[in-house]
């Protein structure tokens, strides 16, 4: 039973760390990843409107120095795929805003001022792309529609440095976090190793006491019958416990009484005295064979509780491994984030490539 009760706690234990690395890594998934996860898609809105803001500009400009033939045709056409890119990549930006104004209301209400200086900055790089816009389709040109350029450019400034300054946070929550998760799983194995270890220690020092409490009270037995044999006839044996032995012990007392009143018969003195062998040495026989019966129960405990020890060694190795397989999981999506980002950057790269041209081509 006691047995049983410390792998029952070492078990109990092991769960209750297990649940605690779940509910760790739970808090990961459903706030830290999904705010990341938006945050890109509202940076790749806010390039979309940059890109399709961009090609259109280009599209308008090469078309005012040629004249309306089929190709002129064909800038129309660019113009207003363009333009639907445009709406589209607002529309992806004011749906993701929602998206991710309920995830902070939700998980990060303190955290607001994000929100509202993404919200500003998009607002504002929507504003002036629709006032670039419409200045080109006016056919203006000189210094207003430089000054737009500049402030549409200065608004995606900010606004990628804001996005890329969240984003940058937010990833360094996540790695905060994770070390947690890694930090829980470590504290979890520690305590498992040391709770069976315990378990372990009290099972070999349950076994040590039971085998001196079974062996001890028979010790004792052959003794007496031993000191009765050379003639100590008043020895008796004092067993405590409410097993067979105590029964055994008491019979033996009740023997060596009998005895004991036997010597007051001279004439009986040699039938009483081979009476005693006789029963000394059934008694004797009989010890034998309890210490021996409980000596291979000894054994199959202890084999129980080697085979206890073999089964939770195999449990916290499979739990090892199901804790590794996670953390390789995490891993991968955190790959897939950074080959994302890369993928931006080239975004941003080619757009500043294609601003240079532009210019280019308006000088």
């Amino acid at each position: 039973m006691i047995i049983a009760f410390f792998s029952g706690i070492a078990g109990y234990l092991g769960v209750n760390a297990i649940n605690t690395i779940d509910a760790e890594f739970d808090k990961v998934s459903a706030e830290t990843i999904p705010i990341i996860e938006t945050l890109e898609a509202l940076k790749f809105a806010g390039l979309r409107i940059v890109s399709s803001t961009s090609e259109f500009i280009l599209i308008k400009s090469e078309k005012e120095y040629v004249e309306k033939n089929e190709e002129g045709e064909k800038g129309e056409e660019g113009e207003k795929g363009e333009e639907e890119l445009i709406e589209y990549g607002k529309s992806l930006y004011n749906n993701t805003l929602k998206r991710y104004e309920g995830l902070m209301n939700r998980f990060f209400p303190k955290e607001r001022e994000f929100l509202e200086k993404i919200r500003s900055a998009g607002g504002n790089l929507q504003a002036s792309s629709f006032k670039i816009i419409e200045l080109k389709k006016q056919g203006i040109f000189g210094e207003e529609i430089l000054e737009a350029k500049e402030e549409f450019e200065n608004n995606e400034k900010i606004f990628l440095e804001i996005i890329n300054n969240v984003l940058a946070y937010e990833n360094k929550e996540f790695m905060e976090r994770k070390e947690l998760v890694e930090s829980a799983i470590t504290i979890a194995s520690n305590r498992i190793v040391a709770i069976f270890i315990i378990v372990f220690i009290m099972a070999i020092a349950l076994g040590i006491f039971m085998a001196y409490s079974i062996a001890n009270p028979i010790i004792k037995l052959s003794q007496a019958a031993i000191r009765i044999g050379q003639g100590e006839l008043k020895t008796r044996v004092k067993i405590e416990s409410r097993d067979e032995i105590s029964f055994l012990a008491a019979s033996f007392n009740k023997m060596a009484a009998d005895f004991s009143g036997s010597i007051e018969s001279e004439k009986k003195k040699t039938e009483d005295l081979i009476l005693l062998n006789k029963k000394l040495f059934a008694i004797t026989a009989e010890l034998q064979i309890a210490k021996t019966s409980l000596e291979q129960k000894i054994k199959e405990r202890t084999k129980e509780l080697e085979e206890e020890r073999d089964s939770l060694e195999v449990r916290v190795q499979e739990r090892t491994k199901e804790i590794a397989e996670t953390n390789e999981k995490l891993a991968k999506k955190l790959s897939d984030l950074r080959i994302f980002y890369k993928a931006s950057v080239e975004r941003e790269l080619k757009m500043i490539s294609l601003k240079k041209r532009i210019k280019e081509l308006e000088s």
